[in-house]
């Protein structure tokens, strides 16, 4: 599954959590609130320079965590 597909069927579900993705070295992680976008980080890049690259990402492994939570926002869309 590519990561533009789980962002739009998290968005549809208005799910609430965080989303990593890992792939080679590299690691990121998305928190949602309501299926929208509000933090995001990967080592060297956060917010929407991050999702960005994240959407160009054509294979990792992910895993969405439902409990987890973040005040912080970086996520402009």
């Amino acid at each position: 599954v590519q990561i533009p597909n789980l962002f739009q069927s998290i968005n549809v579900a208005k799910m609430t959590g965080c989303l990593e993705a890992n792939r080679k070295d590299d690691k990121a992680q998305v928190y949602f609130v309501d299926g929208e976008p509000v933090y995001a980080e990967m080592p060297k890049l956060v917010g929407d320079e991050c999702i960005l690259e994240l959407v160009t990402i054509r294979e990792g492994k992910y895993e969405f965590h439902p409990r987890a939570r973040t005040e912080n926002k970086n996520v402009q869309q």
